[in-house]
């Protein structure tokens, strides 16, 4: 991420490409070890499934790799805010690519190299999905952070904004942060099918 410039850049656009396309298939889990008898340091490792990782005395904490958000700090502050809608729309108005890097580390609570992914998904989906989500709810609307409509139709779709950021941005997004709401077992503001929700016992390492 180049603050002065305001650019990301990418080295791995096709190992990204072949990860999302192997989805379907993918077993591989993000697991948390503690090194010291306080359970205050750990380390977190991936592995291809979960029972490769309880074998060696791993505890699973998400589905899928892990990223610049697998740590358990970042869990915590996804269990403190069932809904990030609020704070995120925030970090979203700033102008700046180091202004909603700097919001998303100091309004929402997340690490430099999470707040960095966050604020990937916010450019990405803002230079790609403007116009679509200009157009569903209108400019003010999203000015002002005014958008409490339906996530979905009555068919169960994404409406149109939600849906340009997910086939935009997310891919990428989930392939950096690694821990995501769904694959750590946890749900959002948008609601999803229960099958896609990774199951997750977190009270094996947070009491």
């Amino acid at each position: 991420m180049d603050d002065v410039n305001s650019t990301f850049t990418f080295y791995g656009q096709e190992p990204v490409l072949r990860w999302y396309s192997s989805l379907h298939s993918d077993s591989e889990v993000c697991a948390v070890r503690f090194v010291d008898s306080e359970r205050v340091d750990y380390e977190v490792r991936t592995f291809p499934d979960s029972e490769s990782a309880l074998n060696e005395g791993y505890i699973v904490t998400h589905r899928r790799h892990c990223g610049v958000c697998s740590s358990l700090r970042t869990l915590a502050v996804y269990l403190a805010s069932p809904d990030l809608t609020t704070p995120s729309g925030t970090c979203v108005r700033r102008l700046t690519m180091s202004g909603v890097k700097k919001c998303f580390m100091e309004e929402v609570g997340l690490e430099e190299p999470c707040a960095e992914a966050w604020t990937y998904n916010v450019m990405h989906t803002r230079r790609h999905c403007f116009a679509i989500c200009t157009k569903h709810y209108g400019l003010l609307n999203l000015v002002m952070n005014d958008m409490y409509d339906a996530h979905r139709d009555d068919s169960g779709n994404l409406n149109p904004c939600l849906a340009c950021d997910e086939y935009r941005s997310g891919p990428g997004f989930r392939y950096a942060a690694g821990r995501t709401r769904r694959a750590s077992g946890l749900t959002s503001a948008i609601p999803r099918p229960i099958d896609v929700v990774y199951s997750v016992d977190h009270s094996l390492y947070f009491k």
